[in-house]
């Protein structure tokens, strides 16, 4: 981190989990820990395995973005039950989302001109 922003080189610390949705507290404790560490962008990706985990995600978000957020945050929920989370962030607190140009990088991203529309719609 030091060696980058040394260089002018903004830094986007990130935490993914493919197995499943942390604790709300946990999905807080860790975008913290990065903001703490220097990152410029705090980021996590987590993996829903059912409707409750995206919500808990929007949820923490939410209470990150309002209580402790010093930088901009990034949260995102994976999959196809995280698409929601992928479109609507920004109204949590998500300062940013992922789409696709061609193949997608991780579950769930959708293709950027599809996204900037919807995101547009809403």
């Amino acid at each position: 981190l030091e060696s980058a922003h040394a260089a002018g080189v903004k830094v986007i610390g990130s935490s993914h989990q493919f197995d499943g949705t942390p604790s709300r507290e946990e999905i807080i404790g860790r975008l913290r820990k990065m903001q703490a560490m220097g990152a410029d962008i705090s980021k996590i990706a987590v993996m829903p395995q059912n409707e409750t985990d995206v919500i808990r995600l929007l949820e923490a978000t939410a209470i990150m973005h309002k209580k402790y957020a010093e930088k901009p945050i990034a949260a995102i929920s994976m999959a196809k039950l995280g698409v929601v989370s992928r479109i609507t962030g920004e109204i949590f607190g998500s300062a940013l989302t992922f789409g696709t140009v061609k193949k997608e990088s991780a579950p769930g991203q959708i293709d950027s001109a599809m996204l900037c529309r919807m995101m547009q719609d809403i």
